[in-house]
């Protein structure tokens, strides 16, 4: 019987084993860099980016959580106002000066100054806004009358007339007032009211006569006493007056009011002022120097911004009431409730 050889068994000594160990491990390193360096070069750029757990270069960026969006009720508030700005599109720039920090920046366009209820028009001045959203006088009151049921003017002029025409009936017992025309930029021939009045287009005006009992009109051709002490007090006031009747070309009339706001009515009747000498003086009264008024129970801002060159960057107050109006030559003015600035 054949037997096989027996195998010898090698061992290895103590001595090396500790030299193979020592060596296999040396290897580690420079394969694992080899291996690093290949997947970095067939990474696109920025995603050969290897975390050993944290950030480096920013103290701040240790503190951030990369897989969630921070909770916006643990931000400061003004830092998210700040970014529904920004998710807005808003420029914050103010051409090197500063916006208070109750304020934000709205953009306004060119095609915004040429509307609005403050718009300087007149015989150099002509209505090239969009008279938009105008309804007609189907919400009135009972205290007045129309010419026309196709009238049209802007809702809060409708608003406006209701609360005027039923104070005026209450103090006279009358309901004679009428309104003639609103939006007709030229009266037909044989018009109660013919004049060529150029903020008719603006959808903001009303021209008033007096509906007689035999049901004849009769013409509003010298100062109407009620409307003259009164119609402030509902945001009226006469467009063309004697004051201005040089400057703005146009002569005096006392049918022909506009709806300019209780504010600015009220500052205008309070001063003495008419309209386009309201609208010259508030270019001295910007946001570092404001106009202030009271009506006796809530307090107002007014001011006025220069247009430039494209969109404009007007500072607009934070949680509260506002309205910006182009000035139809140069710039806006702003109303807001409360004193800011």
């Amino acid at each position: 019987m054949k037997k096989n050889k027996a195998k010898v068994r090698r061992r290895i000594s103590p001595d090396g084993f500790f030299i193979l160990s020592f060596l296999a491990v040396g290897m580690v390193w420079p394969i694992n860099e080899a291996l690093r360096t290949v997947q970095q070069h067939r990474l696109a750029p920025g995603e050969g980016i290897i975390v050993d757990g944290s950030f480096a270069g920013s103290p701040a960026e240790s503190s951030i959580t990369l897989d969630s969006q921070p909770d916006e009720s643990e931000l400061p508030a003004e830092t998210a106002a700040a970014d529904d700005v920004r998710k807005a599109g808003i420029d914050l720039s103010l051409g090197g000066s500063s916006t208070p920090a109750n304020c934000v920046l709205i953009q306004m366009e060119q095609t915004d100054l040429h509307n609005g209820s403050l718009l300087q028009l007149d015989s150099e001045h002509e209505f090239t806004g969009t008279a938009a959203g105008l309804t007609t006088f189907a919400e009135k009151n009972e205290s007045y009358r129309l010419k026309n049921m196709d009238l049209e003017v802007k809702p809060v002029v409708v608003e406006a007339m209701n609360k005027m025409a039923a104070a005026y009936e209450s103090v006279t017992g009358r309901a004679d007032l009428m309104i003639y025309s609103t939006t007709s930029a030229y009266g037909v021939e044989g018009s109660l009211y013919p004049d060529a009045l150029p903020d008719r287009g603006t959808g903001l005006c009303v021209d008033i006569c007096i509906l007689n009992d035999d049901g004849t009109i009769s013409k509003i051709s010298e100062p109407y006493a009620w409307l003259e002490e009164n119609a402030y007090q509902y945001g009226f006031v006469r467009s063309y007056t004697e004051a201005d009747a040089d400057t703005s070309g146009i002569p005096a009339n006392y049918y022909h009011y506009r709806y300019v706001g209780k504010v600015h009515a009220g500052i205008l009747h309070e001063q003495g002022l008419s309209l386009n000498a309201y609208i010259e003086m508030l270019r001295s009264h910007t946001l570092s120097d404001p106009l202030y008024y009271t009506d006796g129970s809530s307090s107002y801002t007014v001011y006025y911004v220069p247009a430039e060159l494209g969109q404009t960057n007007v500072p607009i107050p934070l949680n509260t009431n506002y309205e910006v109006s182009g000035n139809n030559t140069d710039g806006f003015i702003v109303e807001a409730e409360g004193n800011i600035g």
